[in-house]
């Protein structure tokens, strides 16, 4: 088997989909937001659930609406064909892991029919309330990790190790990323593998992982074949 892994946010898509949501349907809950979370009055998770739940009170935001804003949401061109093309090889498996929530990666595969071209995504759970037909996010792992380079609701370093990616009989991996979060599974892969890092100054929020790639790379160097992209073009031509 071979394994594609993407993440989600600035990759598989070309936005955050925590902050597109609310800057597309309570502007003033986006700036709450961003605030609180300047101010470091909590873990982006939990003030992303409180947002939301903002959203829904003070704007009266649907479920649906919510679904369909997470659809419409902006992805660069060629990426889901990568995916595609990825999930139809007879060794290939295709793989998210995410920072986001179950709904909002849920609500866009489907939207755009990949839902069986993924063979597992691993992201923050969500829920719908029974009492208040609210939707709500939590974190991947109620009880934080021991991993240092990683926030405390998730290391990704540790999902890949769960989904058996990085042992050492496992086949080759490509893995898509941008952001900081995607630092410790980077680290993680092999000298086989590849790692795309998105490096676009266009984009300044998707400059986490190569700033912190430089950053870290005497600490802790990546051995993986890098591969520096800011289109899809540049990801096929390495697949």
């Amino acid at each position: 088997m071979v394994a594609l892994v993407f993440d989600f946010d600035w990759s598989l898509i070309n936005e955050n989909s925590d902050t597109f949501l609310f800057k597309e349907l309570g502007e003033d809950v986006y700036h709450h937001l961003k605030n609180e979370s300047s101010k470091g009055r909590g873990q982006w998770t939990r003030l992303v659930d409180e947002s939301l739940v903002l959203l829904q009170q003070k704007h009266n935001v649907s479920l649906g609406e919510i679904k369909k804003c997470i659809e419409d949401i902006p992805v660069l061109v060629g990426m889901l064909e990568i995916v595609r093309e990825f999930a139809a090889k007879e060794n290939g498996r295709v793989y998210i892991v995410s920072d986001a929530n179950e709904y909002f990666i849920s609500s866009f595969l489907e939207k755009h029919a990949l839902v069986d071209h993924v063979a597992q995504v691993k992201t923050n759970k969500s829920w719908v309330c029974k009492d208040t037909g609210m939707l709500r996010i939590g974190p991947y792992v109620d009880e934080p990790h021991s991993c240092e380079l990683c926030p405390p609701n998730m290391c990704k370093g540790d999902i890949m190790e769960t989904l058996g990616l990085v042992s050492p009989g496992s086949d080759k991996i490509f893995y898509v990323g941008d952001g900081g979060g995607d630092f410790c599974p980077a680290i993680k892969l092999r000298e086989n593998d590849v790692l795309f890092v998105r490096n676009d100054s266009s984009y300044p929020s998707a400059r986490g992982l190569v700033n912190r790639i430089d950053k870290k790379k005497d600490s802790h160097p990546v051995k993986a074949n890098i591969v520096h992209w800011k289109t899809s073009s540049d990801i096929t031509d390495e697949l």
